[in-house]
């Protein structure tokens, strides 16, 4: 790592995350941000405290780093699209008189550093909880730390290569993003499943009641999934300097490694992803007349589906959604308490089912970002002969266009599958619906209160931007809250709270359409 990476790498940090603009209204997103990292942290040293009050605080360093490693490679392979390829300031960077290694590891520190400051949230508490069970030596704590420091760097390579082979292949054909997106959504499936699979952990244990054997299943079970956790553990099992040596020594030759072959391809991959084709024989035929808010409409859909960032962040929550339904369609209830390790869940399920629904659903809040994705190109929008209510149905519509046919037919499925009484059919279908007008006008609200217009890359607008979080945590957590007045256990039944509850998120959905209506100026 030079001097010059580590330059180009302070100047996206400072800009990704304005940290030398400080704004008013930036409180409420600075507390928002320190709640999650209160919720993260105290979740993972509940969770090794756990693990050391049932007699297995050996299983803690292999939960630790499985747990960071697996979040950083999927959080990474939905960014790498947009962050490290096909960025919008990759011709001023090119320019610049630096190698192409310097740019590729100036944009893969960026991502290391989101994924390291996840890393510290969630394995420092559990450090902590693993130093209150077995009171290691001095030694324990620096070992710790330089591991906090190196675990998410191999999964963030392997998924940056993931995400590089994607694009060298979908490089080479005409419509490259296109294909990249679904390579991408793709590869977002087969991770959910796979780790929907991981229930056979929890299957395997069935027939283990000594807590000794079912601590030494579990550690094997979670080594063989993940193979970095094995070496992480046994530096604290032997107490073995090698152990760490050998830890961070191979994460750093993956790192290298990847960067030399990278930086071979990295020019020809980005002129494929953003080279355009143009046809020399284009004839005008016949032109097609819509509304304004069709055109918009239709606008925004292409928007969507063109943009490999946009379609992987914000179909996740769907894609989650069908596939949970579908799996418990197909395996019952009580297989997919066992595969989730949610003991529990078939008890409570008609009550919580169509909040789940939901809940996932309002992950794929495209509204949140919609506005802000306008960029540099929103003047457009201010020059047409047309209204502001109109572009916000156009972006709502959109997001409803995702969320709808997912609340169908995931409803049909379960239905099919639990045959529910007449009541909690009706709930698996108004629930979900309702979550998913609440979520979009939601996204839409918040989006008007704290645009960005001045991204440089895509992600930023997505995923990373007060908007985006607000609006895609934001409009869970509300949905959750909901779930959780319904499992009162007193009081009237829970259908009825149900119903209640529904009438309530109308009442504040229309508010807040109302308040998306009035807006006067972008």
């Amino acid at each position: 790592m030079n001097k010059e990476s580590l330059l180009l790498f302070k100047i996206q940090l400072l800009d990704q995350y304005r940290l030398n603009d400080f704004k008013k209204g930036r409180t409420g997103v600075i507390v928002g941000f320190a709640l999650l990292v209160v919720v993260f942290a105290g979740y993972s040293f509940g969770l090794a405290y756990g693990l050391g009050y049932a007699g297995v605080p050996q299983l803690i360093p292999a939960y630790a780093v499985t747990a960071t490693g697996i979040a950083a490679l999927f959080f990474t392979i939905l960014k790498t699209n947009g962050f490290l390829f096909g960025y919008r300031d990759y011709d001023l960077l090119m320019s610049l008189p630096v190698s192409t290694n310097t740019v590729i590891a100036s944009r893969f520190l960026a991502i290391y550093f989101t994924n390291m400051a996840f890393t510290l949230v969630f394995m420092a508490p559990m450090g902590i909880g693993y130093a209150i069970w077995v009171k290691p030596g001095i030694l324990f704590y620096l070992y710790w730390l330089i591991g906090m420091f190196t675990a998410p760097l191999i999964p963030t390579t392997v998924a940056v290569i993931i995400g590089a082979l994607i694009m060298a292949f979908a490089s080479r054909f005409k419509y490259a993003r296109a294909l990249s997106t679904l390579l991408s959504m793709l590869l977002i499936i087969g991770a959910v499943v796979l780790s929907m699979s991981g229930g056979a952990i929890g299957q395997n244990l069935g027939d283990t009641v000594d807590i000794a054997k079912l601590g030494t299943v579990v550690q094997q079970e979670i080594c063989r999934f993940y193979p970095p956790a094995l070496i992480f553990t046994k530096v604290f099992e032997t107490g073995g300097f090698l152990w760490l040596i050998l830890f961070t020594g191979s994460s750093l030759l993956t790192y290298q490694v990847f960067l030399w072959l990278l930086s071979l391809r990295y020019k020809a991959i980005n002129t494929g992803i953003n080279g355009h084709i143009k046809r020399a024989d284009y004839k005008l035929s016949a032109l097609g007349v819509a509304s304004p808010l069709q055109a918009l409409y239709r606008k925004e859909l292409k928007r969507f589906f063109t943009s490999n960032i946009y379609v992987t962040n914000i179909g996740t929550g769907v894609i989650m959604t069908l596939l949970f339904a579908i799996a418990l369609t197909i395996m019952g209830p009580g297989k997919l308490e066992a595969a989730m390790g949610m003991p529990g869940f078939t008890a409570i399920l008609y009550k919580i089912l169509p909040f789940l629904l939901g809940g996932m659903l309002a992950l794929s809040c495209s509204t949140c970002s919609s506005l802000s994705l306008e960029g540099r190109n929103l003047w457009i929008l201010q020059s047409g002969p047309l209204s502001l209510k109109t572009i916000f149905n156009s972006k709502i519509l959109v997001n409803l266009t995702l969320t709808l046919p997912a609340c169908i037919i995931s409803g049909l499925c379960l239905t099919l599958r639990l045959q529910p009484e007449p009541v909690n059919g009706l709930l698996l279908f108004a629930v979900p619906i309702t979550c998913a007008f609440y979520s979009a006008v939601w996204g839409m609200h918040i989006n008007i209160k704290m645009p960005r217009y001045d991204w440089e890359t895509e992600m930023y607008a997505v995923k990373q931007s007060p908007a985006a979080l607000a609006g895609m945590i934001g409009g869970s957590l509300m949905i959750f809250t909901a779930m959780g007045l319904t499992l009162i256990p007193w009081g009237p039944d829970y259908r009825i709270l149900t119903f209640m509850v529904i009438l309530l998120m109308w009442i504040v959905t229309l508010f807040l359409y109302r308040a998306v209506c009035r807006t006067q100026i972008l």
